[in-house]
């Protein structure tokens, strides 16, 4: 194999994977999740992440401690991850004023940089 002095050789390790708790394997579609790397901080990131590891129509209730106890991050974190989330437009509600929303692994709002001004936690909306 050629490299550039730059370039690091890397062999992947996997765990084992299948049903038992905690050997389970998710399914992402890669451009969707390059492309969300590329638009999401870190936090809205693992949010993104976490949804996107689930089956496609599954319906769950979301909580901030199940982010904590998942990601390690605060409620705050939480907060401002699902507000940039529907921003971005990954996170759509059924209806205004809802607290049901539909997930998308491609955002369905065109990207546009985030402004100071512009609202930072779920609570601006």
């Amino acid at each position: 194999m050629r490299t550039v002095a730059n370039q690091k050789i890397i062999t992947i390790n996997k765990e084992k994977c299948g049903r038992a708790k905690g050997y389970e394997y998710s399914m992402t579609n890669l451009r969707a999740e390059t492309e969300a790397a590329l638009r999401l901080e870190a936090g809205p990131f693992k949010l993104w992440r976490y949804l996107a590891t689930n089956s496609d129509g599954y319906q769950f209730a979301l909580s901030s401690k199940v982010a904590e106890e998942m990601f390690g991050i605060q409620r705050k974190q939480y907060n401002n991850g699902i507000a940039e989330l529907l921003r971005q437009g990954y996170l759509v509600p059924v209806r205004d004023g809802s607290n049901i929303y539909n997930f998308y692994e491609v955002a369905t709002l065109e990207y546009v940089p985030r402004k100071e001004a512009e609202p930072t936690s779920i609570a601006d909306f």
